[in-house]
Parts: structure tokens; C-alpha cells; sequence
């Protein structure tokens, strides 16, 4: 069954609702199949059926009316005042796993969510959201306007919760740890969840050894300049979170230094980079569709790519060492994502130098696609070879190789 069904002569009204990540065989959201469903002030976002069907409102027959909520792929015939598309930012939409519907979710809403402060609060009937927060609170970093604002959705942002700090800056060069840089003023702690979302390139300086819960690009490209320093991110789950919007998403670390998480590194769907020999400290690094990841420099920690793009060194020719194990397509079960695939730029013969090389201090699953990019003022000559990667053991092969930029009589 969907997640919510009216049908017959039924008169159904949902107020300040979140209706997520449902699964059917039919319809993961609202279904109407006659009578009456009024919405107001609610939240459909990631609802699926068994075939990949994402429309979150079906109307088979009845009439919808729908207010002030946040639905994905809402058809312009059901649009009415008030509703939006867009991502509604939450907190944590696919837990610590990487996974959807499997109980450590947060739906909690993300400071600068565009389901805050824009919806009727005409219609509220309780005193409290979800959370227990007042159910009509005004948040002071959206420019409504308007007062005290509902919130859509079942929860309701407090501001001053959860120990979030949305970047403002820059001040003072762009230092990372000026508190100044911060709404509201940073306390510095280590429980401080940093968030950056704005389409304007951000780069910080990172001048001492820090410490902080949480790291979250939900939209731009943020760029950190380490300058050799330690940055450790103590969260027990997801501690470095790009992109999961409708807005591009790129987070790039540089200038030396190192990097140490306490949790698994996953990237949904944003882009991350590590330059200049960056030294990484993670259990794992999880690529799940559609992420991207470049390093140039060592990472200690196992290496999962369920979907996503790896390339030693990023956009330019370096070398990348992993100190554990690399891992495709979870040792070759299926998983039902996209194959990963790793890319090497290759301008030369000299590995690490002019061509791209993957190090591995472990075991390298190969059962992925290999992407070959050619450039530079090199042209290769039948009979050149170049180690790509170098492991202690290997099992697989790569289903696919592409290699653009080759002359065509090799």
C-alpha cells in the first residue's frame, strides 16, 4: 500500500506531515482514489513504488487540495498557493548506513531550509512539533519577513538547536575558526556542526588544529586551505556531508595537513577533493551514485565505491595511496547501484608524475569501469605500458574500460 490511501467518500486531511522514504507496489506516497484529501503545511519527499516510480501524488480519481507543502515532482496540475519542489534539507535524510528506510534517519529540518518559515499557520491545530519545539517559531536567518512562521513539515526548527553554525563569512581573511564568520557568534566547541550553503565559492584558512562534531556542504563550493594543520571531526556518524540538494555541491580540501574522522566518510552525491598530499584518517570511504571523489595523498581507512567515480589525484596527475582495502560493488554482489568507476589522466610514462596511479596497501576488488584520459603534449606509442594499480592482492576485472583522447590506430 502507499504510505497514505483515500479512497471511496473519505474526507482525509493532513496538517504539518512528513511522508518520506515509503516503499509500495504502487505508489510509495498519497494515493487518491476517490473522496476527498486536503494537505496543508506537509512535507512528500522520497517516496518510491517497486518499479522506481517517484511521483509522491497519484490521483486515480477524488480531488487533492494542497496548501503550503514541500512535494517532489509535484505535476502543475495539482500545484496550488504555497507549495514548493524544492529539497527540503533534512537533517540527515539517510542515517550513518548510507541507506534509506532502515530506522537511523533524521528528518529533522537543516537550518536554511526552504520549508521554514513559509507555511500557514492559519491551519495549525497543535501546540508543539515533533521535536517538542513550539509548533510556531520564528527562525532569525530566514528573511520572511513575517514574524513567527510555521514551519512545513512535522518538525519545527529552533534556531539555537543541535549546535548548527551557518558560515556568514568571510571575515578576517576567511579564517574557518573566527567565530565572527558564524550565525550565530561560534562557541568553538567540539560539538559544533558546521553548515555551508550558499551558491558563492567560500574559501577558509584553517590556521591551528580544530576539532568539531560535523561538517556540511548542502550547496556551493566550499574550498579549505588546511596550511598543514590538523582538522578532526569527531561526529559518530556521516561527519563529513556534501551536496543531498537540488544545488551543486563541492567541498575541496588543500595546503597539506591532515584529515581525521571518527566515522565513515560516505558521499551521497556531492563532490569532495583532497591536493596536496593530504594525509586522511577514516574507517571507511563509502561512494554511493553520482559521487565523486579525488585525493591526492594518503588515505588510512577501507575504500567502498557503490556507484561513485573515483580519480587518484582529482583533475590533475598525482598519485593516491590507500592504506586498507579497495572495494567494488561490495565484492561483486549485486546491489542495485551503479557501478563505480575510477578515472586516470595519463600525459606521460612516469607513474605518479605524468600519469595517475592508485596505491593500494590491501586487497583491490577491480570489478568496475576504468576511465582513461588522455591529454597533455604526450602522445602514447604502441607498446607503452603505465601501473595504474599497484596492490598487495587483486580479484575482479573492470567491466568497462573507456579511453578518450587515444589515437585511433591504438
Amino acid at each position: 500500500a502507499a504510505a497514505f490511501m483515500s479512497d471511496g467518500n473519505s474526507q482525509s486531511t493532513l496538517i504539518n506531515t512528513t511522508i518520506t522514504q515509503n516503499e509500495a507496489d504502487f505508489g510509495g506516497g498519497l494515493i487518491l482514489t476517490g473522496g476527498t484529501a486536503t494537505c496543508f503545511n506537509s512535507i512528500f519527499w522520497g517516496n518510491t513504488d517497486v518499479n522506481g516510480e517517484n511521483s509522491q501524488i497519484i490521483v486515480q480519481s477524488g480531488s487533492w487540495l494542497g496548501r503550503y507543502n514541500c512535494v517532489e515532482n509535484l505535476p502543475d496540475t495539482l500545484d496550488d498557493l504555497g507549495n514548493i519542489t524544492l529539497n527540503p534539507l533534512f537533517m540527515n535524510e539517510f542515517g550513518a548506513d548510507g541507506q534509506a528506510r532502515t530506522g537511523d534517519e533524521n528528518f529533522q529540518l537543516l537550518p536554511l531550509s526552504p520549508c521554514i518559515d513559509v507555511a500557514d499557520n492559519a491551519v495549525v491545530t497543535t501546540l508543539l512539533g515533533l521535536g517538542g519545539n513550539d509548533r510556531i517559531l520564528d527562525d532569525p536567518y530566514t528573511a520572511d519577513g513575517s514574524g513567527a512562521v510555521v514551519d512545513m513539515g512535522a518538525y519545527e526548527l529552533a534556531f539555537d538547536s543541535n549546535n548548527i553554525y551557518i558560515w556568514n563569512g568571510p571575515s578576517s581573511g576567511g579564517v574557518l575558526e573566527n567565530p565572527q564568520n558564524w550565525l550565530p557568534f561560534w562557541k568553538q566547541t567540539t560539538w559544533s556542526n558546521l553548515l555551508f550553503n550558499s551558491i558563492d565559492p567560500m574559501p577558509t584558512q584553517l590556521l591551528d588544529q580544530l576539532a568539531i562534531n560535523k561538517l556540511v556542504v548542502s550547496a556551493g563550493n566550499v574550498e579549505i586551505d588546511l596550511v598543514g594543520s590538523l582538522f578532526q571531526l569527531d561526529a559518530t556518524s556521516n561527519p563529513i556531508v556534501v551536496g543531498g540538494t537540488d544545488q551543486p555541491s563541492t567541498l575541496r580540501f588543500h595546503g597539506g595537513g591532515t584529515v581525521q574522522t571518527a566515522a565513515d566518510v560516505t558521499l551521497f552525491q556531492g563532490e569532495i577533493t583532497f591536493e596536496d598530499n593530504i594525509a586522511l584518517y577514516a574507517p571507511k570511504i563509502i561512494l554511493l551514485d553520482n559521487s565523486y571523489l579525488g585525493f591526492d595523498g594518503v588515505s588510512t581507512s577501507d575504500l567502498i565505491n557503490l556507484g561513485g567515480k573515483l580519480e587518484p589525484s582529482g583533475r590533475d596527475v598525482g598519485e593516491f595511496t590507500l592504506n586498507g582495502d579497495l572495494i567494488n560493488m561490495e565484492k561483486r554482489n549485486p546491489t542495485g547501484n551503479l557501478v563505480g568507476s575510477i578515472g586516470f589522466d595519463i600525459q606521460g610514462t612516469s607513474q605518479g608524475v605524468n600519469y595517475d596511479a592508485l596505491i593500494v596497501f590491501g586487497a583491490a576488488d577491480m570489478a568496475c569501469s576504468i576511465d582513461l584520459k588522455w591529454g597533455g603534449d604526450y602522445t602514447a606509442s604502441a607498446g607503452d605500458t603505465f601501473d595504474l594499480v599497484v596492490a598487495d592482492t587483486s580479484s575482479g576485472s573492470p567491466s568497462l574500460v573507456y579511453s578518450s583522447g587515444l589515437p585511433s590506430n591504438l
